[in-house]
């Protein structure tokens, strides 16, 4: 009789957990966003306690989406934790994640994270979305976008001796994180091969978007009995995602058996095109794109002396830069009162400041990212945020907010397209963005490269 009891007892609690598990629908598509119910004001951490079954439903919304197969499914905690991940093989496939109670980012990943030749010839999309798993019901929708550049390279011209033919470009990401964030540092070496009509193609293959302001180009061609040759170029920008290149090079013999290529760059309908003319080579100009004047729009800037983090450059706030000038700019202009992207009233006010911002002649600013955002608590929380303070307010310009007057509460920016924050006060962590809250901050950011004149 006793063990007849506690079997029903246990029936009995299973029975409860089952009935409170919550149902959750995901579907990968390209143009809309629904998120959960739930306000999500501080992040929940998971507990082990009140464990949640999570139904997972692919599909596409529109019919021109070409998505790449396996998606895998990452179920991220507010710490940064994998709690589960599952992989969806087709769009008829249905994955049942295990969560506790809790918030996560789900960021789905559709094809490779790297590249083991630092090229594909299929592309790459991610997309990411935050839910609160309590028990009800929940549905969200994941926006996967490309998160590769596409390339398509062609070079017309090439002597008939010619017996091999590459193309570089450097410095690009490394790869994917599972959080689907940007890391590392790599390049890409891609062959091209000759047609019937003379003309030496790689094909459309996708790459990693730059990592730097600026992209190298090398072209390398080799000839039967001959040393390879090799000529270099300078882009005065980096490649961007969801962008298609497409780069048309011709070769002609100079009088000194030189090798000068002219051609052009422009880009196809995944954005907006981008014109431009390049030539390398012995009489070449050895770059092109952007501004080879040290435009800022371009990502070059001129200067007499390499700054320092800290410094007020022409204007703008330098937060961190490397050795080689690569660096990090941070707005001058502070926003408040801002909505984070799960706010349900307005949740693209973060992402139309970052669209329209000019700072004197600069453009192209944006929210950091989350890698970013961790650099500069890094770099410039607690203490070092009083140093900068002391720099912005003698050139007259606002100081970074650590503690809100109104509340006490540590002053949180947007970050990570507006879904997760982060503070300049000391002993501020990461946290997940709320749906409610109306007080966050905002500094833009922007990628830029000093070059010593």
């Amino acid at each position: 009789m006793r063990q007849l009891s506690h079997t029903m007892r246990n029936m009995f609690k299973t029975l409860t957990r089952l009935a409170s598990y919550a149902v959750f629908t995901l579907a990968v598509i390209t143009s809309c966003q629904t998120i959960a119910d739930e306000d999500i004001t501080d992040p929940v951490s998971p507990s082990e306690a009140g464990r949640h079954k999570v139904n997972v439903v692919t599909r596409s919304a529109a019919a021109s989406a070409s998505i790449v197969y396996p998606i895998t499914v990452n179920a991220i905690s507010p710490t940064g934790d994998i709690v589960d991940s599952q992989k969806i093989e087709s769009s008829a496939d249905k994955l049942a994640l295990s969560l506790p109670e809790g918030d996560y980012t789900l960021v789905a990943t559709a094809g490779g994270r790297s590249f083991p030749d630092g090229y594909s010839t299929h592309p790459t999309m991610t997309g990411k979305t935050a839910v609160r798993v309590s028990g009800s019901a929940v549905s969200a929708n994941i926006i996967m976008g490309y998160a590769v550049s596409r390339l398509d390279i062609s070079l017309a011209g090439l002597p008939s001796a010619v017996t091999a033919a590459t193309v570089t470009l450097a410095p690009l990401h490394g790869g994917l994180t599972e959080a689907a964030e940007y890391s590392g540092e790599g390049q890409a070496t891609i062959p091209l091969s000759r047609g019937a009509d003379g003309i030496w193609t790689t094909g459309t293959v996708y790459v990693m978007p730059s990592s730097k302001a600026e992209t190298v180009m090398t072209v390398t061609i080799s000839r039967e009995g001959e040393a390879a040759a090799a000529y270099g170029i300078a882009y005065h920008e980096g490649l961007k995602a969801a962008v298609p290149y497409i780069f048309k090079g011709v070769f002609s013999d100079d009088e000194n058996d030189g090798i000068e290529i002219t051609g052009s760059l422009s880009c196809a309908d995944w954005d907006d095109t981008v014109e431009g003319e390049f030539s390398f080579g012995p009489s070449g100009s050895n770059a092109f794109g952007g501004s080879t004047g040290g435009s800022s729009d371009a990502g070059i800037i001129n200067v007499g002396a390499m700054p320092e983090a800290g410094d007020i450059c022409g204007g703008h706030i330098v937060a961190m830069v490397d050795d080689d000038g690569n660096a990090l700019l941070m707005s001058t202009t502070e926003w408040d009162g801002l909505t984070s992207a799960y706010n349900e009233t307005d949740p693209d006010v973060a992402a139309r400041i970052a669209g329209s911002y000019q700072e004197d002649d600069m453009s192209e600013w944006r929210i950091p990212t989350s890698d970013e955002a961790a650099s500069l608590m890094s770099r410039w929380g607690g203490e070092q945020a009083d140093i900068l303070n002391a720099t912005l307010t003698a050139a007259g310009l606002s100081p970074l907010t650590l503690k809100e007057q109104s509340t006490g509460n540590n002053a949180r920016y947007l970050c990570s397209d507006a879904t997760q924050t982060f503070s300049f006060a000391a002993g501020a962590k990461m946290a997940a963005a709320g749906r409610t809250v109306k007080t966050y901050r905002l500094r833009l950011v922007k990628s830029v490269r000093y070059v010593v004149r």
